[in-house]
């Protein structure tokens, strides 16, 4: 996941994981986390994505064509949030997994 900041692909989880549990539509959801992103790498990815949703490709296969901005644990747990009907649910799962692994969050670890 080089190719955007771990920050911005929180954010981004955490906003997405909020306006899909609002039941907007995915396509809205993503068209403006999209036009919302500052960093200009994952603009641009989003907007792939946006594109390829449109034209009928899953979420999941969409994500798995940007493999240095999704890893694989993070597209499988896109497919298993919408395989459940949950997809909210597994992006705050995922969302608080990426956190724990965050370079911040282990410093503080070795520092307790």
């Amino acid at each position: 996941m080089a190719a955007v900041s771990l920050q911005s692909l929180l954010i981004f989880t955490n906003q997405f994981s909020s306006m899909i549990s609002s039941k907007l539509p995915l396509l809205q959801v993503l068209e403006n986390l999209s036009y919302e992103t500052p960093e200009r790498r994952f603009k641009d990815v989003l907007e792939i994505v946006c594109d390829d949703i449109s034209h009928g490709i899953d979420l999941g296969d969409a994500l798995a064509a940007h493999d240095d901005v999704f890893d694989d644990i993070y597209i499988n747990v896109v497919r298993a949030g919408i395989g459940s009907g949950r997809l909210d649910n597994a992006l705050r799962s995922e969302e608080h997994t990426s956190e724990l692994q965050s370079p911040d969050h282990l410093v503080c670890r070795l520092l307790l």
